[in-house]
């Protein structure tokens, strides 16, 4: 109830930071994910898995990679899961869809050149602005962010970054 209440508030707004933001929290609230960890994603980290025989079939998976954080200081790979959510709002796979919409089209940003890997390979999925889209978005931006939303809808929590967690 307090992720649709954040996400709802969040889609309301309807501009770029609020859907990465609810976007970013959605894919923690699946993957597990540190603050850090999220904000360091690159394009080249997602991708998607098929698994057959689980009900829906086939069933797709949106993984992230990530290999470095705040606990990964060494590289090691560590993965990160979502599948689909009946509630758009809550669901990272629509989430994730609704921000790259709203950055890559609406926007403007367009997508990556193809052609080259150097072009696309170190683009963050989560810039604090589109304008520098190879720079995170900050640990700050990213905690008065989630602090604001939490705050508007009324949500106690001391991890406010980690609240996924």
């Amino acid at each position: 109830e307090e992720l649709q209440r954040v996400c709802t508030w969040w889609m309301e707004n309807g501009n770029y930071s609020t859907m990465r933001n609810a976007s970013m929290l959605t894919m923690a609230y699946a993957s597990l994910f540190r603050g850090e960890s999220l904000r360091l994603l690159e394009l080249p980290d997602l991708m998607h898995v098929e698994l057959h025989n689980h009900g829906a079939d086939p069933l797709m998976v949106m993984v992230m990679i990530a290999r470095q954080g705040k606990t990964n200081q060494s590289g090691r790979i560590e993965y990160g899961a979502a599948i689909r959510s009946a509630d758009p709002l809550t669901c990272p796979v629509s989430t994730l869809g609704f921000h790259l919409l709203m950055r890559l089209d609406i926007l403007g940003e367009g997508l990556p050149n193809m052609e080259s890997r150097r072009s696309w390979y170190d683009v963050k999925l989560f810039p604090g602005t589109l304008v520098l889209n190879k720079k995170s978005l900050t640990q700050s931006g990213h905690y008065a962010a989630v602090r604001t939303a939490f705050q508007k809808n009324k949500i106690a929590t001391r991890k406010v970054t980690h609240a996924a967690r």
